[in-house]
């Protein structure tokens, strides 16, 4: 049986994986961005949470939108400072923003 959680915040993550499968971005970053601090609702472990996260930013890096992508970033690096895989996609997504990307 599917909870209320599992509707409220499961299907939309699921419509979210779907979206960015079919390269819909923007469409995968809407879905994503209302439940992106919810996930934890569904008893997943940490590092099941980290990959959305990580989805999420990429999601806004596929879809340009470098500016959200950065404020994600700069939130995962708060929680895990040390993540290397953080600290990279951030210098590359700041020199996007440097460069006058959105």
């Amino acid at each position: 049986m599917f909870t209320t959680c599992g509707f409220k915040v499961g299907l939309p993550l699921c419509e979210a994986f779907l979206a960015f499968g079919n390269e819909e971005y923007d469409k995968a970053l809407s879905l994503m961005m209302p439940v992106r601090r919810q996930n934890s609702r569904l008893g997943w472990s940490i590092a099941q949470r980290h990959v959305i996260a990580l989805t999420v930013v990429q999601a806004a890096i596929n879809a340009r939108n470098y500016r959200t992508a950065l404020a994600l970033l700069s939130e995962l690096k708060e929680l895990k400072p040390n993540h290397r895989t953080t600290a990279q996609m951030f210098s590359t997504v700041k020199e996007l923003c440097e460069q006058g990307k959105k």
